[in-house]
């Protein structure tokens, strides 16, 4: 029986290499106006991980499920981070089959992010190898990072340890603050170096990832300040699915070519920039995504895309805010390294407290909307779209006050929309294009602009 779910698990972690692979073909083959060279890069480097992931586990090193952000100081002890759900989200081939299955286990599939249902349709089908940890945060979205983690570890029997990410109601991390985090990773190399054979913390290799990490934020924040220009020089799909979302070289274990897929992507678009053959010859409007966009990777036409119309009325769209994001363009904190914030050089943990302090997915409801409004500020943001994911507790309750402060401070409309985004049969692409067609119009308006 053992055998025969090992042999189920490799299967299905090769079926998702198979997947990228596929991907990276269809862009070999593709003469569309996305940045080609840069789309592959990141596709092959995706590759090469879940490739690693599949090394490691045949030759049974530890391995941890956690925070992907988290990649290099769970790399710096030994551990090899899965990180299987993000893939698995774009390569399933049927998402009716994993609500049946949480549906089958007792989970109201409906009312939760799909992401949830997605991992445990996992370890429930036995799809891919089971995790030999389970790294618990409160950092962010309550079923996802605290909830649903604490669980799973019970259901599928596999340890589990908790670090507390505190509320900071006065949304202001403090020196002290980031030492009541980085005490608890502390703990956890403690209590990992006791439980895992072949887990030993290095600072040293965790200091070398975060300079490499550094380099890799700085070619982000540069592609930021190219996605403020005008006209955009991204299309639509750059911001939702890749730009700000693979900063981190050492999420990948060829790090050197994490940071060139970076400089390429830069250098890529700084030639659109100079050129003048962006996706907008004219650009008459611009908003701002707030919410989780990363489902919209399909590309297929079978889940909802608000590509193909904002690019028809020549509306740009900068900037896509998620968890990490504000941290990684430099809207909120300071770079890896950087001694003004709290007067010192944080060490490696106190490095990953901050990013876990600072998630605008965390903390208090009205982080989430500062940020929002300061990313809607910076860019020039005619508009919101506030994508209220099904499940999603950190964002989706406080539609009604960023609209009003939106409204009250900026001067702009807020479209509050209730969406999933690996559930196809949810809400048709014309029923979503019914309701983002005339929030566009309204931004026109409130603008002072002529609609397209």
């Amino acid at each position: 029986m053992q055998s025969q779910a090992r042999e189920s698990q490799r299967k299905g972690l090769e079926e998702l290499i198979k997947g990228v692979a596929r991907r990276i073909k269809q862009i070999e083959e593709s003469a569309g106006p996305t940045v080609v060279s840069a789309d592959k890069l990141l596709l092959e480097l995706t590759k090469e991980r879940l490739e690693a992931q599949l090394d490691a586990w045949q030759r049974g090193r530890p391995s941890v499920d956690g925070n992907g952000a988290l990649g290099r100081f769970f790399r710096s002890m030994g551990f090899t981070p899965t990180i299987y759900s993000k893939t698995y989200e774009y390569c399933a081939p049927s998402f009716g089959e994993q609500k049946a299955i949480c549906e089958r286990m007792g989970f109201p599939a409906d009312k939760v992010c799909e992401k949830i249902v997605a991992q445990l349709a996992i370890r429930e089908s036995d799809t891919l190898p089971k995790p030999d940890v389970v790294f618990v945060d409160s950092h962010g979205c309550d079923n996802d990072h605290k909830y649903y983690a604490r669980s799973y570890s019970d259901l599928f029997n596999i340890p589990a340890f908790f670090v507390d990410i505190p509320l900071y109601e006065d949304d202001n991390p403090t020196l002290a603050s980031l030492n009541y985090i980085a005490d608890q990773f502390g703990e956890f190399i403690d209590w990992a170096e006791s439980k895992f054979p072949g887990v030993k913390y290095n600072e040293g290799r965790h200091r070398e990832m975060l300079e490499i990490d550094a380099i890799g934020l700085k070619y982000n924040r540069e592609l930021y300040q190219l996605a403020k220009r005008i006209p955009c020089p991204f299309s639509p799909r750059d911001i939702l699915t890749r730009l700000y979302t693979g900063a981190l070289p050492s999420l990948y274990p060829n790090m050197e070519k994490a940071v060139e897929y970076l400089r390429v992507f830069r250098d890529t678009v700084g030639e659109r920039v100079a050129s003048g053959t962006g996706p907008y010859p004219e650009e008459r409007l611009r908003l701002l995504w707030s919410g989780t966009s990363h489902g919209f990777q399909r590309g297929d036409g079978q889940t909802i895309d608000p590509c193909k119309l904002l690019l028809e009325r020549k509306v740009a769209l900068p900037l896509a805010l998620v968890g990490h994001t504000s941290l990684y363009i430099g809207l909120v904190g300071a770079p890896i390294g950087d001694v003004a914030e709290y007067g010192v050089k944080l060490s490696p943990l106190q490095e990953e407290a901050k990013q876990m302090a600072t998630s605008c997915w965390g903390g208090p409801g009205k982080r989430w909307v500062n940020t929002s409004l300061k990313g809607a500020r910076d860019t020039g943001a005619h508009g919101i779209i506030h994508y209220q994911l099904i499940g999603c507790t950190p964002m989706r309750g406080m539609g009604s006050v960023l609209a009003e402060r939106a409204e009250k401070e900026l001067g702009i409309p807020t479209l509050n929309i209730e969406g999933q985004y690996l559930d196809r049969v949810y809400m048709s692409q014309e029923q979503f294009e019914e309701t983002l067609a005339p929030f566009i119009d309204k931004c026109f308006d409130w603008a002072g602009k002529p609609r397209q």
